[in-house]
């Protein structure tokens, strides 16, 4: 199991930069199979192979997100939003 950013952030610099762009690598890959699995529902109809990829990839999303934010790397607000 890969170690949350949260505890790497007080430990050596380089490993919790290698673990952050590791880990926005991830989420960004994640977001791209979720995009990709929501076209493919368009073009097939769905299946309980398919639902369960989704839930899959759509939980590993949610679980990167919150990693990344507990170190302060994503918002949950727009900042464009505030202006």
């Amino acid at each position: 199991m890969e170690p949350k950013l949260i505890e790497l952030k007080n430990g050596p610099e380089d490993r919790f930069k290698k673990e952050l762009e590791l880990r926005k690598n991830q989420y960004y890959a994640t977001l791209y199979r979720l995009a990709y699995l929501t076209i493919w529902t368009e073009e097939e109809p769905s299946s309980e192979v398919f639902e369960k990829e989704y839930r899959r990839s759509f939980w590993r999303l949610m679980e990167i997100e919150s990693d990344l934010e507990s170190v302060g790397v994503l918002f949950t607000e727009n900042p464009r939003s505030l202006e």
